[in-house]
C-alpha cells in the first residue's frame, strides 16, 4: 500500500554499498535480532488462559510450480494483450454494479473458482503502480500512478470516481523529465469518508519534499494539507478506531534516521513524535486493537512500537523485506519477502519466497506473490496455485467483506476477482480486452429440476428457462433478478418461446401433452389437440396470436391461442417432430425429426415445399438465418449442417461436437451460429467459412439451449445442471 520510494542515488552509490555491508553485518537497526533461517508451523493448544500456539521445526519447499503442495485449475482462463497506448482513467462505466451483491467469501475451498469480475487500465507513467486499496464500506478501490495521481474507482458504478492530483507543481510534459515522481502512499479512514494521501514537490529532482494532503470524499475538492516540517512523507495509516494518522517520513538519506508523526484525527493535531532509526518508514500499519504500530524500513527491518508510550517493543525482519500486513486476529505479521512471523513471540513461523503477501479478512488465507499467484491455507498449510499470469501481477489485495480480490499487474491492468454463492446467486464478470466473448452473468436457479431450454423475450428483459418439473423460471436480464417460477405443466419442459416486451406472452411445450400459454399480464390458455407429448413450439412473427407446435404424434400444429382453436396441421414426418422455427417473413415453417430428416413448409398453403436429408440420426433443432436464406439444423449425428433454404440444397457441414447437439441460433447479423450440446460444450460457428470462432467450455454438463439476445450482443447458454450463463459479444 506504500510508495515505491525512489530517489537519485548515483552521488551516493558508495556510501549506500558501504551502508549495505553494515547492515548485513550486524543485523540493521540496533542488535543482530534477524532469526535463524529455520522453518515452523504453529499447532494451536486450548488451555484455560485461551489459545496457545507452540511451533515445531518442518522442512518448507520455496512455492515453485514443481513443488506445489497442492495445485488448483489456474484461474482466469482468458488472456490479455497489453495496449498500444495506456489507456485512459477515465473510462466508460463497466455496467450498472460491476459487483454482485452476494459473492462468497474467498477461501481456500474455493480459491479455484475465481471468476473475473472487472478489468481497466490505468497510465502509470512507464513505472509500476502501487498496491491496490479497498475503502473501510468496500465501495471504492484506489490506486496510485508514477504520474503523481491516486485514481478512485466507484466499484458500484464501475467507473472513476475521482483523481486526486498529489503534486505540488505544476504539471507538464515533461514531468517526468524534468522532475522526479513516485507513486504516491495513500490510505482510507475507517469511515471511508477521507482519503490521505503522501504529496510531492513535482518541480524537485529528488522528491525530498514532500506533504501529507486530506481528501473528503463526499466533496473532493483542495485538499487540507499537513506538512511536517522539511520531512520527506512516504507512508501513511490510519489507526482502527480512525482517532490517529501516523505518518511515516525520511528525515536525511545521509544521517540515516526516519520518524513516525503522530496525528489526532480529524483535528490533524500533532501529538508525538517516534524517531526510528534506519532509512525512511517505507509501510505502515496498526495492530488490530490500535496499540501498536508495525513499521519496516527500506533496509529489511520490521519494528513494533508502543503507541501509547512510543517505546520500542521488538524488532523482526530480514533483509529486503518493506510490504507489510497483519493478520485480522492480531497474531501473525506478513513481510513482503516471503516471511510470516508470530507477532505474540516474535517467532517466524514460515519463509517462502514472495514478493508480496495479503491476509484474507477471515485470516484463513494469505496471497503470496511470487512469478505468479498464490494462496496459503493458513489452516493446512497447503500451496494453492491460483493463476498462471500471462503479465507479471505486481500487487493483490481482499475487499473488506473478502469476497473481492483485486490485482495489479507491472503494466497497469487492475482486475477484480470473485467466486459464485450457491445457490441461487449470479457472478458478475465483465473483461474488456480484444476476445470475441467473456462471461457476463451466471445465473443459478436449483430446486426448480433440471434446465431445458432458454429463450430471451423479443425486447430482451426476460429471459425464460425450461425445467424437467414441469416448472418455468423467470429472469429479468436489466436487473440481473429473479423474477418468479410459472407452474403448471405436471411433466418435463421441452421448449419455452417467448413473444412481445413488457406485456409478454411465454409458450411451453411439455411432455404432458399440453401447449401452455402464459399471459404477462393477460391470463393463459392451454392448448389441446396432440396425440402425445408436445416437444417445440414457436410464435409466428408476423401474424400476431399465432404459433406452432410440434409433437411425438409426428404433426406440426398451427395455432390461434385467442381462440384456443387449431388453424392447420401439417403432416408428412414418420417420427417425432423434436423442433420448429417460423422464417423471418412468417411466410415459412421448419419442422425437425426423429426420422432424420427437416422438412420446409409453406404456412399458407400447408405445402410441404422441401424435405431436407443428409443427418444420420435424429433432427433435433431448426432455426433459419436472419436474411431468411439459410436454414441450419442439428442433429444427435453430433453435426450441424447449413441449408439453401430457396432449393434445399446443403451447404456444409460443421463438425466438431463430440456428442449430440441440443440446440443452435443465429447471431443478429446471420454471421455467426452458436451451438449447444451434449459435450458440455457451446461453439461459435463462422457461417460463411464454417471455422470454429471459439469453445465456450464453462458449463459442466450437457447444454440443453442457447439463443441470442435480439440485439445480438449476449448468448445465453442453459446447462442440464440448471446453470444459465450469458456470455458478452463484443464487435
Amino acid at each position: 500500500m506504500m510508495p515505491r520510494y525512489r530517489v537519485n542515488i548515483i552521488p551516493y552509490l558508495s556510501f549506500i554499498l558501504i551502508i549495505s555491508i553494515f547492515y548485513a553485518a550486524c543485523g540493521g537497526l540496533g542488535t543482530d535480532l534477524t532469526p535463524t533461517p529455520t522453518k515452523v508451523i504453529p499447532e494451536t493448544t486450548e488451555t484455560a488462559m485461551g489459545t496457545t500456539t507452540a511451533f515445531h521445526t518442518v522442512q518448507v519447499k520455496t512455492p515453485t510450480p514443481s513443488d506445489r503442495l497442492q495445485t488448483s485449475t489456474p484461474l482466469g482462463s482468458t488472456r490479455t494483450s497489453l495496449p498500444e497506448q495506456p489507456a485512459t482513467t477515465e473510462s466508460t462505466p463497466i455496467s450498472s454494479s460491476i459487483l454482485p451483491p452476494d459473492l462468497e467469501i474467498i477461501t481456500p475451498r474455493n480459491v479455484a473458482l475465481l471468476r473475473p469480475l472487472a478489468r481497466f487500465t490505468i497510465n502509470l507513467g512507464g513505472y509500476r503502480p502501487s498496491d491496490p486499496v479497498f475503502s473501510p464500506d468496500g465501495r471504492i478501490l484506489g490506486v496510485a500512478s508514477s504520474l503523481g495521481e491516486v485514481i478512485l474507482w466507484d466499484l458500484e458504478q464501475g467507473k472513476v470516481y475521482k483523481t486526486l492530483n498529489t503534486l505540488f507543481g505544476p504539471r507538464s510534459e515533461g514531468l517526468l523529465e524534468g522532475g522526479y515522481v513516485t507513486h504516491p502512499g495513500f490510505a482510507f479512514s475507517p469511515d471511508s469518508r477521507f482519503v490521505a494521501a503522501v504529496m510531492e514537490d513535482s518541480t524537485s529532482n529528488t522528491s525530498d519534499v514532500g506533504a501529507v494532503g486530506l481528501w473528503k470524499l463526499d466533496v473532493i475538492d483542495e485538499p487540507r494539507v499537513l506538512e511536517p516540517s522539511w520531512l520527506m512523507s512516504v507512508s501513511i495509516a490510519f489507526s482502527p478506531d480512525g482517532n490517529l494518522l501516523v505518518i511515516g517520513t525520511k528525515d536525511c538519506f545521509m544521517c540515516g534516521l526516519s520518524r513516525m508523526i503522530l496525528y489526532e484525527f480529524p483535528s490533524c493535531e500533532e501529538i508525538r513524535t517516534i524517531e526510528v532509526e534506519g532509512e525512511g518508514v517505507k509501510d505502515l500499519a496498526f495492530t488490530p486493537d490500535g496499540r501498536t504500530i508495525v513499521a519496516s524500513g527500506y533496509f529489511g527491518i520490521v519494528g513494533l512500537w508502543n503507541v501509547d508510550n512510543c517505546e520500542l517493543i521488538t524488532k523482526m525482519g530480514q533483509p529486503m523485506s518493506s510490504q507489510i500486513d497483519i493478520s485480522p486476529d492480531g497474531n501473525m505479521l506478513a513481510i513482503g519477502n516471503g516471511s510470516i512471523w508470530d507477532l505474540n513471540t516474535g517467532e517466524i513461523i514460515l519463509s517462502l519466497e514472495a514478493t508480496q503477501m495479503i491476509f484474507s479478512p477471515d485470516g484463513r488465507m494469505l496471497t503470496v506473490l511470487h512469478d505468479d499467484l498464490w494462496f496459503l491455507d493458513l489452516t493446512t498449510w497447503d500451496l494453492l496455485h491460483g493463476l498462471d499470469a500471462e503479465e507479471r501481477i505486481q500487487a493483490t489485495a481482499f475487499s473488506p467483506d473478502g469476497r473481492i480480490l483485486a490485482t495489479v499487474s507491472e503494466h497497469g491492468i487492475v482486475q477484480l476477482w470473485g467466486v459464485p454463492t450457491e445457490p441461487d446467486r449470479y457472478l458478475a464478470s465483465l473483461l474488456l480486452e480484444p476476445e470475441k466473448v467473456s462471461e457476463i452473468q451466471i445465473l443459478t436457479q436449483h430446486g426448480v429440476g433440471n434446465a431445458t431450454d432458454v429463450t430471451f423475450s423479443p425486447n430482451g428483459v426476460l429471459l425464460a428457462v425450461g425445467h424437467s418439473n414441469g416448472r418455468l423460471s423467470l429472469w429479468d436480464t436489466d436487473l440481473i433478478k429473479y423474477l418468479r417460477e410459472l407452474q403448471g405443466h405436471t411433466d418435463w419442459v421441452y421448449r419455452v418461446a417467448l413473444k412481445g416486451g413488457t406485456a409478454a406472452t411465454l409458450a411451453s411445450a411439455s411432455k404432458d401433452g399440453t401447449l401452455r400459454i402464459w399471459g404477462f399480464p393477460s391470463p393463459g390458455a392451454t392448448l389441446l389437440g396432440h396425440d402425445g407429448e408436445v416437444t417445440c413450439v414457436d410464435f409466428s412473427p408476423t401474424e400476431y396470436g399465432v404459433l406452432a407446435s410440434g409433437s411425438e404424434d409426428q404433426t406440426v400444429k398451427i395455432w390461434n391461442m385467442y381462440t384456443e382453436e387449431e388453424i392447420r396441421s401439417l403432416s408428412g414426418h414418420t417420427s417425432w417432430v423434436w423442433g420448429i422455427d417460423y422464417s423471418p417473413d412468417g411466410s415459412l415453417l421448419a419442422s425437425a425429426s426423429a426420422d432424420e430428416t427437416v422438412k420446409i413448409w409453406d404456412v399458407e398453403t400447408g405445402e410441404e415445399l422441401h424435405t431436407l436429408r443428409g443427418h444420420d440420426a435424429a433432427v433435433w433443432q431448426v432455426v433459419f438465418s436472419p436474411d431468411g436464406g439459410i436454414l441450419a439444423s442439428a442433429s444427435w449425428d453430433d453435426t450441424i449442417k447449413l441449408w439453401d433454404v430457396n432449393s434445399g440444397t446443403e451447404l456444409q457441414t460443421l463438425s466438431g461436437h463430440s456428442d449430440w447437439v441440443y440446440d443452435i441460433d443465429f447471431s443478429l447479423n446471420g454471421r455467426m451460429l452458436a451451438s449447444g450440446s451434449k459435450d458440455g460444450t457451446v461453439i461459435l460457428w463462422d457461417v460463411v467459412t464454417g471455422e470454429q470462432l471459439n469453445v465456450l467450455r464453462s458449463h459442466s454438463a450437457a447444454i440443453r439451449g442457447v439463443d441470442f439476445s435480439p440485439d445480438g450482443h449476449f448468448l445465453a447458454s442453459i446447462s442440464q445442471d440448471g446453470r444459465l450463463i450469458i456470455w458478452g459479444l463484443n464487435p
